[in-house]
């Protein structure tokens, strides 16, 4: 859980550095989670935020190529 919350945190800042503010409080609330051991949020939420990942990688991934 604790490269978990170390991973996250990276991704929290990348995603607000960029502008992807709805990435960067997804990530927030699972960091916090992380550090709570709070792994049933972590559960029902990890999912959710790899599809907005993936929403915010498609659209970089067009800007950039």
């Amino acid at each position: 859980i604790k490269d978990y919350e170390i991973k996250i945190h990276s991704l929290k800042s990348s995603a607000n550095t960029i502008g992807a503010l709805k990435m960067g409080e997804m990530a927030l609330q699972l960091e916090l989670a992380a550090k709570n051991n709070d792994t049933e949020f972590i559960q029902k939420n990890h999912a959710a935020f790899i599809d907005e990942f993936k929403n915010i990688k498609a659209v970089l991934d067009e800007i950039f190529s």
